[in-house]
């Protein structure tokens, strides 16, 4: 039996694809995430909801042969994992090693919104906000 592939075109189409209770916690981490920093944003990267706040921070993806939902940090790798929850198993939605993803696995909205993931995602956006200073510092030297 053959299996049909939809392309996503919006993250919208992303959500409307999962099952009822999958794609309410998304919507949730979805509004929870971008309300975290007025910067920012949420785009498909690789057909998946991917967030940006000075440079890559994360993903949301729904893993379907798991059943679980899966919040990815770009540079992870960096991120201290004073909690214990970052996990660096897997393999990232293209099949690919994740070098430097890690990912926590969400299972419910009250852990979305837990101190431990908070903390986690206030982390992810401080590395972005020193790395994004750095680049400009570097680039007003070279300016003069």
């Amino acid at each position: 039996m053959a299996t049909t592939i939809r392309k996503v075109t919006s993250v919208d189409s992303y959500i409307r694809a999962l099952p009822p209770e999958k794609a309410a916690l998304l919507v949730a981490a979805r509004e929870l995430i971008l309300g975290l920093q007025p910067e920012m944003t949420i785009t498909l990267k690789w057909q998946i909801p991917y967030f940006s706040c000075k440079g890559p921070l994360c993903l949301l993806y729904y893993d379907r042969r798991r059943d679980r939902l899966l919040l990815g940090f770009a540079k992870g790798h960096l991120l201290s994992n004073s909690y214990g929850l970052l996990s660096d198993q897997g393999s990232s939605p293209t099949g690919e090693t994740m070098n430097t993803m890690r990912v926590i696995e969400i299972t419910s909205e009250s852990q979305l919104e837990s101190e431990a993931v908070l903390a986690t995602l206030d982390e992810a956006i401080r590395l972005n906000e020193e790395a994004h200073a750095a680049r400009s510092a570097k680039r007003k030297s070279r300016l003069r």
